[in-house]
């Protein structure tokens, strides 16, 4: 966050997406709660990247089979679908979170 907090002007803006596993999101907020920056929106997108996942997985198989073998078919369909994918998984099952965040600057006051 210090590098953040270091380009964004008071009264500003920053938004950002990240996926961590469950528990490494506490120490993110901890970190939020004690910095400069106000939580102005907080989203679990974890289905949407899910979703995007699978969607993507149609045309990457699409691109796959018309540029390789048969072989080459059947490995990224045993080991390269999105059910098999260990990211899917562990966002399926919760281990792993998405988050998206909008935060504000706080302008600081001045002291008197």
């Amino acid at each position: 966050m210090r590098e953040v907090d270091a380009i964004v002007r008071p009264g500003g803006f920053f938004a950002f997406a990240d996926m961590r596993l469950a528990e490494d999101w506490a120490q993110l907020e901890n970190d939020l709660q004690s910095s400069s920056f106000k939580i102005m929106k907080k989203e679990n997108i974890s289905n949407n990247v899910m979703l995007s996942l699978q969607l993507e997985e149609v045309s990457k198989f699409k691109v796959i089979s018309s540029k390789f073998g048969s072989i080459a078919r059947r490995v990224v369909k045993r080991f390269g679908l999105v059910k098999d994918n260990a990211l899917a998984q562990s966002l399926a099952g919760g281990n792993t979170v998405a988050m998206a965040y909008i935060l504000h600057k706080v302008p600081q006051t001045a002291a008197y």
